[in-house]
């Protein structure tokens, strides 16, 4: 039996990312995928692998350079707002069970926030660098909450 095959437009609407984001996926080899007649396919053995190799222990998922230049691209905008805010929050600690806490707050920032699905945010532990890295967008309000929510974590 044939195995099933994507386009990228197909693999960026499932994985609600830009399609750039999904061509740099198979340029850097996050996502395999071969060409035929000249239009890159992903098959679903491959994007099984990257949905296995990017899971992690509670957030949305993998945290990488690319999640940055779809923001810069502007490619990535979550609410109406005219004012998009992008911002990195590291959190060194010695396991990932350390970080659940502040995931828990930025979710719970979310959940409190009128229009919910305008904020976001990714998480991911380095257990190399001892360090979990929150990548959040949204407006300047849901920043500024968090940032208040994460105060008691100095």
């Amino acid at each position: 039996m044939e195995e099933k095959y994507y386009t990228i437009d197909e693999v960026a609407s499932k994985l609600e990312v830009h399609t750039k984001t999904i061509r740099r996926y198979i340029y850097s080899g996050k996502i395999q995928a071969l060409k035929v007649g000249g239009q890159w396919r992903i098959y679903e053995s491959a994007l099984d692998k990257y949905y296995e190799d990017s899971k992690c222990g509670c957030g949305n998922g993998d945290v990488s350079q690319d999640d940055f230049c779809v923001f810069m691209d502007g490619q990535n905008r979550t609410t109406e707002d005219k004012l998009q805010v992008c911002s990195i929050i590291d959190y060194y600690v010695n396991e990932q069970e350390e970080a659940k806490p502040i995931a828990h707050e930025i979710t719970d920032v979310i959940m409190s926030m009128e229009g919910q699905n305008q904020y976001k945010f990714n998480y991911i532990y380095d257990s190399a660098e001892k360090r979990a890295r929150f990548v959040l967008w949204g407006n300047a309000t849901f920043l500024e909450e968090v940032a208040n929510r994460l105060k008691k974590f100095q």
